[in-house]
């Protein structure tokens, strides 16, 4: 169906059981089928995107850039970009990734209320505010500090702790910058940050499995007798399931086939509703007015 969440963020992703990473997204009240944008206002500040933010026709590629920063600040323990209004967004993000494309800002619609085009060479600068002494430069305040790259997470609280390489960071690093791309035709899909390497095992888990993979390919065959059984794989793809990380289970949840069912639900939540208020409410007047009509 295409729908487009609109307001993705912490508090609308709920965990189903505390001892397993499936989850549930809600609130899809400001929802809308991708063409059809019913809401100007949409998506919480921390989470808003730069094509919201600069009034450019928007999509699907909203929600992923609230997904990036919502990951940011699972593993930081605060907001990515805590803006107490829209032009304190705008600057606490471009801190952070720099400049926005000046092809995005050429056609956005909101590009003179938060920059000021140089007649000179055509480019953009930040309009100053009021608050402008306390905004580092564009780009300065660098995603690979935030995100404690090199010292085990940020106060090297996680250091040494499986998970948490150097080579795990990075990962985790490219997926973000790719989460949070100003230009939303090239941000990554769903599926394909699936395919992402953060999401595979990490170096020091999987080497003797990688091994032990790469023996297997190049063999010349691999009699039946050795494959697992229906049943084993079954039982073991369950394990997988249940074990699953939770930034896994976030990207599987924008799976369309499950926005599918739970729009669904929620839709015929909502009609029940309705039909209850609605009857309630014509039994109200009638009782009101009953006497008047005898």
């Amino acid at each position: 169906l295409n729908i487009i969440h609109c307001d993705l963020k912490p508090e609308n992703i709920l965990l189903c059981n505390p001892k397993r990473s499936a989850i549930k997204i809600v609130d899809f009240g400001s929802s809308c089928q991708l063409g059809q944008r019913i809401y100007q206002y949409i998506q919480s500040r921390f989470y808003r995107s730069p094509e919201v933010l600069l009034g450019i026709p928007y999509d699907l590629a909203i929600d992923m850039w609230s997904l990036g920063c919502i990951l940011v600040e699972m593993h930081t323990g605060e907001p990515l970009f805590s803006g107490s209004n829209e032009a304190d967004q705008i600057n606490r993000i471009v801190e952070v990734l720099g400049m926005p494309p000046k092809h995005i800002l050429d056609q956005a619609h909101k590009t003179r209320k938060f920059f000021e085009k140089l007649p000179s060479d055509g480019s953009y600068v930040l309009r100053k505010t009021q608050n402008q002494r306390k905004y580092k430069p564009p780009g300065s305040r660098k995603l690979h500090d935030i995100l404690g790259v090199e010292t085990g997470g940020p106060g090297g609280r996680r250091h040494g702790e499986p998970g948490h390489s150097v080579s795990d960071y990075l990962k985790f690093k490219d997926l973000i910058l790719r989460m949070l791309d100003y230009d939303p035709k090239t941000r990554v899909t769903p599926y394909y940050a699936l395919q992402h390497n953060f999401f595979k095992r990490t170096s020091d888990e999987s080497t003797n499995t990688a091994n032990t993979i790469s023996s297997l390919s190049t063999s010349p065959s691999v009699s039946t007798q050795d494959q697992p059984s229906h049943a084993a794989a079954k039982a073991q793809d369950h394990s997988t399931k249940a074990c699953r990380p939770f930034y896994v289970a976030i990207g599987q949840m924008l799976n369309i086939h499950y926005i599918d069912f739970v729009v669904v639900i929620i839709v015929i939540y909502i009609v029940a509703i309705r039909i209850i208020l609605v009857r309630v409410s014509i039994r109200f007047w009638i009782g009101i007015f009953h006497p008047v009509v005898k």
